[in-house]
């Protein structure tokens, strides 16, 4: 595509019979030789486009830009009214209202797009529209508000907080973030728990599980890791993930150099890697808490390097993931901010995997799980460090 383009001018000079020799020599080409494009290495095995992207040169960038529009929250806000404990998780309804889920009551918050609060719901309770821990949510193409408790349920609500119907999954242990399909499908990362079991395999399934509407179990996809330490490789695969406007899956892994894109049954067609600034943290060590008498009896995680920490797509089709110049100096239980401002930045790709521009932030930033949602050209992101969620409009 880029010879096409770049002697566009000389083609019109051609004689027919030696455009199409030329053309007939650079087809001939792509079999012989191995696919190379602006720093990236490309390969097809089996139907699956493997990305290998160089290093991004600051000058040969697509000049992406992020435009702030406004502010939700945030410790300075003088409003009470859009006053955040702290945020988990924002989803756009098709009306353009901003749901929020909070992790103090009323746990949901909705925002016009004026940025004014219009309603709040969901407080602490075993009621059917009451929730005793909410960890995930996302709107159906219905406009229905699923929210996911830190059990293996979904609470369904209507977007004006009205219980529907509960959904029981046969996920075994805590429902973490989710999406819902078009068709009503619930996609799913295996659970994160750092679990010991003195016998037996650990993690021996997939990263990924798919359940239907009612949340019976479909099936699972993505490979995993295989870490020495299986106590550590439930967490060691951990991912973020996002779905685009056709229902095609995105994985960002949290602490391996791999993003992968699936389609809608859970097939692999694309997985991307790029430089790092720092290295993966290839064996982990479980920290287990054992007593004198050497019975195991509890768990920590080790330390790891993060890899990423959120991912999302927009109209264009482009893939947006959240990384970092350099590991953060202070962590506990998740990413936090460590007084500076140059380490965590934007990764941006082109929908057939290639590295095509980097934005840093330059607000003090801590990001978490979630921490990015986008919708069309509108980019949201979560910030930890002062309770606020931004919006910015996306400009290319």
């Amino acid at each position: 595509m880029f010879w096409y383009e770049h002697n566009l001018s000389s083609r019109l000079k051609m004689n027919f019979s030696g455009y199409f020799n030329l053309v007939r020599f650079r087809i001939a080409l792509l079999f012989l030789c191995p696919v190379i494009s602006f720093g990236q290495s490309v390969k097809v095995e089996n139907g699956v486009r493997y990305v290998k992207n160089d290093a991004l040169n600051p000058q040969n960038t697509a000049g992406i830009e992020l435009r702030l529009v406004k502010k939700y929250g945030g410790m300075d806000s003088a409003i009470n009214d859009v006053f955040l404990s702290m945020p988990n998780v924002v989803v756009l309804s098709a009306d353009n209202n901003l749901f929020v889920l909070d992790n103090a009551e009323p746990y949901v918050k909705v925002y016009n797009s004026d940025g004014v609060l219009i309603k709040s719901f969901g407080n602490k309770g075993r009621g059917p529209d009451e929730f005793t821990l909410p960890v995930g949510m996302d709107i159906n193409s219905d406009g229905e508000l699923y929210i996911a408790e830190s059990y293996n349920y979904i609470t369904v609500l209507s977007l004006d907080g009205n219980y529907i119907r509960r959904i029981n999954t046969d996920e075994p242990q805590n429902l973490p973030s989710f999406k819902v399909t078009r068709n009503g499908e619930i996609i799913c990362p295996v659970a994160g728990w750092l679990i010991y079991y003195p016998k037996g395999s650990v993690y021996n399934n997939s990263v990924m599980r798919m359940f239907d509407r009612n949340g019976s179990f479909i099936r699972g996809f993505g490979e995993i890791y295989p870490y020495e330490d299986q106590t550590i490789s439930r967490v060691a695969n951990g991912v973020e993930i996002t779905l685009d406007s056709e229902d095609n899956i995105y994985l960002t892994y949290c602490y391996q150099n791999r993003i992968e894109k699936y389609s809608p049954k859970g097939d692999l067609l694309l997985s991307i890697s790029r430089p790092l600034a720092f290295s993966e943290t290839k064996n982990p060590k479980a920290i287990l808490k054992v007593r004198k008498n050497g019975v195991v009896y509890g768990v920590d995680d080790p330390i790891m390097n993060v890899v990423s920490c959120g991912i999302g797509t927009d109209d264009k089709g482009r893939i947006w993931v959240m990384t970092f110049s350099r590991q953060p100096k202070y962590r506990r239980n998740s990413v936090v901010a460590d007084g500076e401002t140059d380490y965590v930045m934007l990764e941006i790709f082109t929908r057939d995997g290639l590295l095509i521009d980097k934005i840093p932030l330059e607000d003090d930033f801590a990001p978490t799980v979630n921490t990015i949602y986008i919708k069309g050209q509108r980019l949201f992101l979560i910030n930890r460090n002062d309770a606020s969620i931004s919006e910015y409009e996306i400009v290319n």
